[in-house]
């Protein structure tokens, strides 16, 4: 995608691991960086998105959940305030969502859930 600069993918120890269940072609992009949390017992999603922020370079962060869809155009056509952030709830045509199975209706399009866009200074 245009404005994609790096995927950082949080792996809570899955077994088998992340890396071996993706394809060739994603694990060749130079963009992708895979971090595994593997000695962790218990599921923490505040600890996944703290753990991928902290490996992460870029000084806007967009988070997505993984079973979340977005549009192609979901990160260039986003902009961010001068200061604050961007989260679940909003909406914006761009930025239109589906969670994986493709359940839901017209409103289930048109809400974020599992999206957050902040800038990392903020």
């Amino acid at each position: 995608a245009i404005g994609l600069d790096e995927i950082v993918l949080v792996d809570w120890g899955s077994s088998p691991p992340l890396h071996v269940m993706l394809p060739p072609q994603l694990l060749s992009d130079r963009r992708l960086r895979i971090v595994r949390a593997k000695h962790e017992r218990r599921w923490s999603l505040a600890r996944a998105y703290n753990l991928a922020a902290q490996f992460a370079r870029g000084s806007v962060l967009f988070k997505v959940d993984a079973d979340t869809l977005l549009h192609e155009e979901a990160i260039t056509r986003q902009r961010l305030p001068a200061s604050g952030f961007f989260r679940r709830g909003c909406r914006h045509e761009a930025l239109s969502v589906r969670n994986s199975s493709g359940a839901g209706g017209s409103a289930n399009l048109m809400h974020l859930n599992g999206v957050a866009i902040v800038r990392r200074a903020d």
